[in-house]
């Protein structure tokens, strides 16, 4: 089952097999020794409410454990323990936390993983992928068949094809990322990109993986080429319409948009109709 709809290869798309493991928050790195932005008060509170769902990433570091991913999370949890605070009656130092642990992480995907974690916020791809591929190690989830995907769609609370989206978007991304590094497109192109339709961001995607570059010019363009030929492949039916004019009714005239996009034709009739 491929669940991006166009080959993507990317650092992050696999993550290594690492060991799911818990930890006591004594054996984490203290507040002061983490560096990462102080967590919002709504993160403390979620966490005090709901504890952490989704595992931390950690790795070696000398004799001590570095963590790759859950810094805010843990900083949170310091916060509480200061506070004499407990997570459904027990102490929050003594209550257990999900993470997997990575004997060995190369540079690369190290800096993958913390700036997804650094840069998290709602329209992040990257950050969400990275939870969804955690939990699907830490549960010993496969993200590559339909049940794997619907077991880690509960854990979210949320629909398979949400997460399948989110792998998608996350793949398109860090090919974007991966672009604008080798200076093949602009931040403000990307950013473009990332609000067309899916069509044309496969099409720029096949561009991007085969190590074009791409322009905002470039871009449009490819939206017009698909435009015209998703027109030139619409067989319209006949309909005698006289011509008496320019008309625009507010209402009817994005229905029959609509309808010309599903091809249900007697509704296009229908609207001409009226429009004439």
């Amino acid at each position: 089952m491929n669940i991006v709809n166009y080959n993507l290869q990317l650092p992050l798309a696999q993550l290594p097999r690492g060991t799911p493991c818990q930890y006591y928050l004594h054996e984490l790195p203290t507040y002061e020794q983490i560096n990462a932005p102080a967590p919002s008060r709504d993160l403390v509170a979620d966490i005090l409410c709901n504890w952490i769902l989704t595992p931390i990433l950690t790795c070696p570091d000398g004799d001590k454990i570095y963590i790759l991913a859950g810094k805010r999370r843990i900083m949170s949890l310091h916060i509480l323990e200061d506070q004499g605070l407990t997570y459904q009656g027990t102490p929050v130092g003594e209550v257990l936390i999900p993470a997997i642990f990575y004997e060995n992480v190369d540079e690369q995907l190290a800096a993958l993983i913390e700036f997804s974690d650094n840069h998290h916020r709602s329209d992040n791809a990257i950050a969400d992928y990275t939870s969804i591929a955690t939990m699907a190690q830490f549960y010993n989830l496969d993200m590559t068949t339909r049940d794997g995907l619907k077991e880690i769609a509960k854990c979210f609370h949320t629909t398979v094809q949400v997460i399948k989206s989110i792998i998608e978007s996350a793949a398109f991304d860090q090919l974007t990322i991966t672009a604008q590094r080798e200076g093949r497109i602009s931040p403000e192109a990307a950013r473009k990109i990332s609000k067309l339709d899916r069509s044309t961001r496969a099409e720029v995607a096949s561009m991007l993986e085969n190590g074009e570059s791409v322009t905002i010019s470039g871009i449009e363009t490819s939206r017009k080429q698909y435009k015209q030929q998703e027109l030139a492949g619409m067989s319209l039916p006949r309909v005698q319409v006289p011509v008496q004019g320019t008309l625009v009714v507010t209402g009817i005239v994005e229905t029959l948009q609509l309808a010309l996009s599903k091809q249900d034709w007697s509704i296009v009739e229908s609207l001409i109709t009226r429009l004439i």
